[in-house]
C-alpha cells in the first residue's frame, strides 16, 4: 500500500532530521553527452508582445509578430545573428487578413497570407476566403514580390515549408498536407484522420509532421516519391517538432522544459537543452539548428542564440534547488529571479514527473526518498504538499524571524490577519504572496439567518440531489472536507480520525451525488451552494451570479467557512505560489532571498490579492470610484454574458470580511485522499454499503495516521 511506503520514508526522515542538517543541491543542466551551452539574447527590431513566426537560413533570421502597435503585425524583418537589421518588408493586408507563416529558400522568402471576409449575417466572425502565397526577394529597389499564388481551399492553412531543390511548397490545413509546385499547381495531397502540425524536415530531408489522433501523438513522415505517408510512425509525447540537424528531428515533450534530439529508427530521445537554465521563457515558437551544435530558440517575445562551449568551469552563482509539483506554473517566476541578480540561481525539481494516471502520490514518495537520502531541496513550492505534516517532521523553517530581521520589510505594513492565518503552531512555515479565501456561498434564501453552515445543513439541502449543481467533483469535495487542522473527520494533533461515524456515512451518500469530473458547460442549473476561492469583490459578484442572487442595491450571496470543527473554517488558498524554506538547506539565507522578493512593495502594490494594507485601501478606493461611475460590470457565466449594474458596497465589504476572518491554511494530502477514494469506489459502484465503506476507510486511515507518527 502507498501509505506504508510513505511511512517508511517518514521514519527515515525523523532519523535524518536529528543526524544531519545538510541539504542537497543540483548542478546546472547539461545534455546527456556532457556538452555545456551558453546563451545570448539577440536584439529584435521591435518590442514584441508575441512573436508569431521565426525562421532562419544561411545566418539570416526572418520574423514577424505582434507588438503594442497593431500596424507592426504586417511587417516582416530580416536580421543577422547579431540583431542588425538587413531589411523590412510591409505586407499588403486588409483588416481581416493575417500572415500564417514564413519559410525561406535560397532565393528569398515565402510568405503565406490567409484572407478572411466578414459574415454578412452576423457581421462579427470573419470567414476564411482564400490564401495568398507570396515570394519576396532582393531587387535593385529593395525587396519585391516575384511570385504570387492564390489558393482556394476549404480550410485556412496554418503552416508552410519550402524545398528549393524540388521547387515544392508544402502547406498544412489541419487535417491534410498539400504539396504544390512553384506555379501553385497541386502535386499531391495527403489526408489524416487526426490533426496535423509542426511541418518540418528530418536531417535526411524527409518531410515530417506531428499527428494527433485518437488521444495519441505520432511523428509521420512522407514518401514523396510515391506521394504517400510512410507506413512507419513513431508515437510519443511530442509538443512540437523541429527540423533535424545532427539528430533526425528535434522536439519539445509534453512538459515543454527543453529540447530533445530524436532517433526515428529506435524512438530514443536525448535531452539537449533546458530552457530554464538558458534563461529562455516558454512556450517555444521555433527551434532552428545551426552549424557547430548551435541553436536559435524563439520564444514569444525573444530569440536566443544557444552555443556549445568547452568552458565547463563552475559559475560563481550559488545554486538553490526548488521542489515543485507544478513546473509550468512557477517556471516563469524562477526565470525572472535567475535573471534579476547574479548571486543565486534556482534549479527546479519537478516531482510531478513521478506521478502516474493511477497514482498521484509517486511524486511525494520520491520527495520523501530524496529528503531521507540527504538530498533535500532548499526551497519548496508547498502546493500539493501536506504542510502540517512537514512542520511536525521539522522539515520547514519558521520564516517569522527572517521577516523581523529583514531591513526592507516591516510587519506593520501587512494585513496581520493574513500572516497569522498562514501560521502553523505559531510559526510561519509557508508564505503565500497573494491569497484566496476558500468559502461556501449560498443565496440568502438558502442561508437564512445562519451564521455557520454545518455538514448536517449540507446533507439536508442535498435531499437526494447535487446541492452544488455540477460545479464540484467527488475528489474536490473530499479534499475540502480534509483540508486544514479543523477537518470534521481527522485531527492530526491527536492522531484520531472519525470516518466510521454517521456524519461521514452521510457524507459518502452525498459524494455519490457529485460528478467524477466537471462537464465543459458546468453549472447550467442554479446550484444551492457554491464553493469558491475569493480574491476580491469580483469573486463575490460571480458567486452571487452563479447562485442567482445578484442584487444591485442591498445584498449578495452569503459566505461561510467550510464545514468543520470550528465556527468559521475560512482557509487561505495560494492562487499563484506558496513558498517554504527547507530546514535542511545549507543556504537558508539564499532561500530567503528568493522568497522575500514576494513581500516587497514593488511586487505587492496594486494587486487585489495583496498582503499589504495599502493595497486593500486602494482596492476600496477603486471600488468606490467604480460605483460612482455607474458600477457596470460584464460577467461571463455558463457561456452567456451578463451586464450588471452595482450600487452597493456590500460586495467589497464581504470580500474584506472573509480576508479578515481567515482562520487557517487549505492544504492537500494526496495520499489520504487516494485512500478514501479507493475505498469509497466500492460503495460508489454499488458493491458495498456506505457504512461498510466507511468502516474500511476508518481502518486504513487510522493505520496511515499511526504510521505518520
Amino acid at each position: 500500500m502507498m501509505c506504508r511506503k510513505v511511512c517508511i520514508f517518514l521514519i527515515l526522515l525523523c532519523c535524518i532530521i536529528f543526524l544531519s542538517a545538510c541539504g542537497g543541491s543540483a548542478d546546472g543542466n547539461i545534455d546527456a553527452g556532457g556538452q555545456a551551452y551558453t546563451s545570448k539574447s539577440i536584439p529584435l527590431p521591435a518590442e514584441y508582445i508575441r512573436l508569431q513566426s521565426v525562421q532562419a537560413m544561411d545566418g539570416i533570421i526572418y520574423l514577424y509578430g505582434y507588438t503594442a502597435n497593431e500596424e507592426d503585425a504586417k511587417t516582416i524583418y530580416a536580421i543577422d545573428l547579431d540583431g542588425s537589421l538587413l531589411w523590412a518588408y510591409d505586407m499588403t493586408l486588409e483588416d481581416a487578413d493575417s500572415i500564417a507563416g514564413l519559410y525561406p529558400d535560397e532565393a528569398g522568402l515565402w510568405v503565406m497570407v490567409n484572407h478572411y471576409e466578414y459574415d454578412t449575417v452576423t457581421d462579427e466572425d470573419p470567414v476564411y476566403s482564400r490564401t495568398s502565397i507570396v515570394h519576396i526577394c532582393e531587387a535593385d529597389q529593395g525587396m519585391e514580390a516575384d511570385i504570387e499564388l492564390t489558393l482556394a481551399l476549404s480550410t485556412a492553412p496554418a503552416e508552410i515549408a519550402a524545398d528549393s531543390d524540388e521547387e515544392c511548397l508544402y502547406i498544412l490545413t489541419g487535417t491534410s498536407l498539400v504539396a504544390l509546385d512553384y506555379d501553385g499547381s497541386t502535386l499531391f495531397s495527403l489526408a489524416s484522420s487526426g490533426q496535423l502540425s509542426s511541418l518540418c524536415f528530418t536531417s535526411g530531408g524527409e518531410l515530417a509532421v506531428r499527428e494527433s489522433a485518437g488521444g495519441h501523438i505520432f511523428i509521420r513522415t512522407v514518401d514523396r516519391d510515391n506521394q504517400a505517408w510512410n507506413s512507419d510512425s513513431l508515437e510519443g509525447e511530442y509538443t512540437k517538432l523541429f527540423t533535424g540537424k545532427g539528430y533526425e528531428l528535434y522536439c519539445t515533450d509534453s512538459t515543454d522544459k527543453g529540447l530533445l534530439g530524436i532517433d526515428l529508427q529506435t524512438g530514443e530521445s536525448v535531452s539537449l537543452l533546458q530552457w530554464l537554465d538558458l534563461g529562455i521563457s516558454t512556450p517555444i515558437v521555433n527551434v532552428i539548428a545551426l552549424e557547430d551544435g548551435a541553436f536559435l530558440v524563439a520564444g514569444l517575445s525573444g530569440i536566443t542564440l544557444v552555443q556549445a562551449t568547452d568552458d565547463s568551469s563552475e559559475e560563481s552563482a550559488k545554486t538553490l534547488t526548488l521542489a515543485t509539483f507544478d513546473y509550468q506554473d512557477i517556471s516563469y517566476a524562477v526565470l525572472n529571479f535567475n535573471q534579476s541578480q547574479p548571486a543565486y540561481q534556482v534549479v527546479i525539481r519537478d516531482y510531478s514527473e513521478y506521478n502516474t494516471g493511477d497514482d498521484n502520490t509517486g511524486g511525494l514518495e520520491q520527495l520523501y526518498l530524496d529528503i531521507a537520502s540527504g538530498d533535500a531541496p532548499d526551497l519548496y513550492d508547498l502546493r500539493s504538499i501536506p504542510v502540517s505534516q512537514f512542520v511536525r517532521l521539522g522539515l520547514l523553517e519558521d520564516m517569522n524571524p527572517y521577516i523581523d530581521e529583514d531591513p526592507d520589510i516591516d510587519r506593520e505594513d501587512y494585513v496581520e490577519a493574513l500572516l497569522t492565518a498562514m501560521e502553523t503552531d505559531g510559526g510561519l512555515y509557508g508564505l503565500m504572496p497573494h491569497v484566496s479565501v476558500i468559502s461556501v456561498a449560498a443565496s440568502p434564501s438558502v442561508a437564512g439567518d445562519s451564521e455557520q453552515l454545518t455538514l448536517e445543513d449540507i446533507m439536508t439541502l442535498a435531499d437526494g440531489s447535487d446541492p452544488f449543481g455540477g460545479t464540484l467533483t467527488q475528489y474536490e469535495f473530499i479534499q475540502y472536507m480534509l483540508a486544514g487542522d479543523s477537518s470534521p473527520f481527522i485531527d492530526w494533533s491527536s492522531g484520531v480520525c472519525s470516518f466510521d461515524l454517521e456524519d461521514f456515512i452521510q457524507c459518502l451518500e452525498l459524494i455519490k451525488l457529485l460528478p467524477e469530473a466537471l462537464e465543459d458547460n458546468e453549472c447550467t442549473d442554479t446550484p444551492l451552494l457554491y464553493i469558491t476561492g475569493v480574491t476580491g469583490y469580483g469573486d463575490i459578484l460571480y458567486a452571487s451570479l452563479v447562485l442567482d442572487c445578484i442584487n444591485s442595491d442591498t445584498g449578495c450571496a452569503a459566505f461561510f467557512g467550510l464545514p468543520g470543527t470550528e465556527d468559521d473554517r475560512l482557509l487561505l488558498y495560494p492562487p499563484n505560489g506558496y513558498w517554504g524554506i527547507s530546514s535542511l538547506s545549507e543556504n537558508k539565507a539564499g532561500a530567503w532571498t528568493f522568497i522575500r522578493q514576494y513581500l516587497l512593495e514593488d511586487y505587492q502594490t496594486g494587486n487585489s490579492l495583496s498582503l499589504l494594507k495599502t493595497a486593500w485601501v486602494e482596492m476600496q478606493s477603486d471600488y468606490n470610484s467604480w460605483l460612482e461611475a455607474g458600477g457596470q460590470a460584464a460577467v461571463m457565466f455558463a457561456g452567456q454574458e451578463y451586464d450588471l449594474q452595482i450600487t452597493s458596497d456590500i460586495y467589497y465589504e464581504t470580500a474584506l470580511s472573509l480576508v479578515e476572518n481567515a482562520s487557517g491554511i487549505y492544504e492537500e494530502n494526496p495520499a489520504l485522499t487516494e485512500i478514501i477514494l479507493d475505498e469509497a469506489s466500492a460503495f460508489l459502484a454499488g458493491d458495498k454499503t456506505a457504512a461498510q465503506a466507511a468502516e474500511t476507510i476508518q481502518s486504513r486511515v487510522s493505520i496511515y495516521m499511526a504510521e505518520q507518527g
